[in-house]
């Protein structure tokens, strides 16, 4: 962004080559490979970590596309991985720049695993020791670590509004989604109407530009 800014425009061509070379040589990589996301995961980190065979989420882990944000749209293999998630979930997360947490990223799909970061280091110790690149044999190793939903009763922070998104992001054209989500802020439930107010705020304060080019 620095050298977009300065004007400095071989570099940052230089530099998004490079990047998206980065993500398609781990996409088709023969050996899998495994992506531990601790703390922040946005942008470049989400191309390098979601194009891998294993992402696995501990609960530092803060997951988010916001290149809407800054007038740009979902790169690094964004528009290849947001459309597969689960209903319209990627749709609403590539155009708002919306943030997901922790266990979020394994109940939407984005995650493989979820592994708490205590369990990290063993993990890795694990992983080394394994001697092999099988996919199966490395995916047994990890689950070996895995934290399950009743260990702490963390709930999907989607969950309520599931429904909603893939009501108002199912349609073909941002003027369709904004509708819906005006429709939406009306709704009897308190819940789904504070939310689609929330997300028109988000919508209204992003490039109109930047929003058809990520939905197209």
């Amino acid at each position: 962004m620095k050298a977009w800014k300065e004007g400095d425009f071989a570099t940052a061509m230089s530099f998004a080559i490079n990047q998206y070379r980065l993500d398609h040589y781990i996409a088709t990589y023969k050996k899998p490979i495994v992506a531990m996301l601790n703390g922040y995961t946005m942008g470049g980190g989400v191309g390098i970590s979601m194009n891998a065979s294993f992402c696995i989420a501990d609960e530092t882990t803060v997951f988010a596309m916001p290149e809407v944000k800054i007038g740009h749209f979902p790169d690094v293999g964004a528009s290849f991985f947001l459309p597969r998630m689960d209903g319209q979930t990627g749709i609403y997360l590539g155009l708002t720049g919306e943030r997901l947490k922790g266990r979020d990223l394994l109940y939407a799909g984005i995650a493989t695993h979820y592994v708490p970061s205590e369990r990290y280091q063993m993990l890795e110790q694990k992983l080394q020791g394994l001697g092999t690149s099988s996919y199966d044999a490395i995916n047994k190793a990890i689950e070996e670590f895995v934290a399950q939903p009743e260990d702490n009763g963390i709930e999907y922070s989607l969950a309520a509004v599931r429904d909603a998104i893939d009501r108002c992001f199912r349609h073909n054209t941002i003027e369709e989604i904004i509708a819906a989500l005006e429709q939406e802020s009306e709704s009897q439930s308190e819940v789904h109407a504070s939310w689609a107010k929330k997300t028109l705020g988000q919508l209204n304060s992003t490039s109109p530009s930047s929003l058809k080019l990520s939905l197209a």
